[in-house]
């Protein structure tokens, strides 16, 4: 059985669906930023719309700068041994007791990967080899697919 190419395509889209949560926040910080200069009075909606855009400007530039992201294309990758499974909850700090979301994440030694597939976190035995991503800015690990299913294709370098 031959294994499936790692392409650009394939890990843009897959990236796409981990953080579609942050890419919505920046569509609903565009969208607001376009009603308050479409419905506000001129200079009032505009100086509004500035302010949040700049900052959902710094909000990015912080997320960069603390080694949050990177450009997909630019992506490198390492054969690694899964080595954990964690599930993590996310509290309500209103309501400690609340539980609204849980994430689930593999570790390839100190590199955690969100997971989003529920079925791939469940079925991922620990001692399976992955195909990690990395973005090359930060080293960062953004993303992993199954060896035994994957390669990487030409268009990204596979490093020790």
């Amino acid at each position: 059985m031959s294994k499936i190419p790692v392409t650009k395509k394939i890990l843009s889209s897959k990236h796409r669906k981990t953080n579609s949560s942050f890419i919505a926040v920046y569509v609903l910080v565009f969208l607001f930023c376009f009603i308050c200069v479409a419905i506000v009075p001129f200079p009032v909606g505009v100086i509004v719309a500035a302010v949040v855009l700049l900052i959902a400007y710094g909000v990015y530039a912080k997320y960069k700068s603390i080694g949050g992201g990177g450009s997909v294309k630019k992506a490198y990758f390492r054969k690694r041994t899964l080595t954990n499974k964690e599930s993590r909850d996310i509290a309500d700090s209103d309501n400690p007791g609340n539980v609204y979301a849980t994430v689930n994440y593999f570790c390839f030694g100190d590199d955690l990967v969100e997971v989003t597939d529920i079925h791939e976190f469940k079925s991922a035995l620990v001692g399976n080899e992955y195909l990690v991503a990395y973005y090359s800015e930060t080293d960062k690990a953004f993303e992993c697919f199954d060896a035994e299913k994957y390669e990487v294709s030409p268009d990204f370098i596979l490093r020790d």
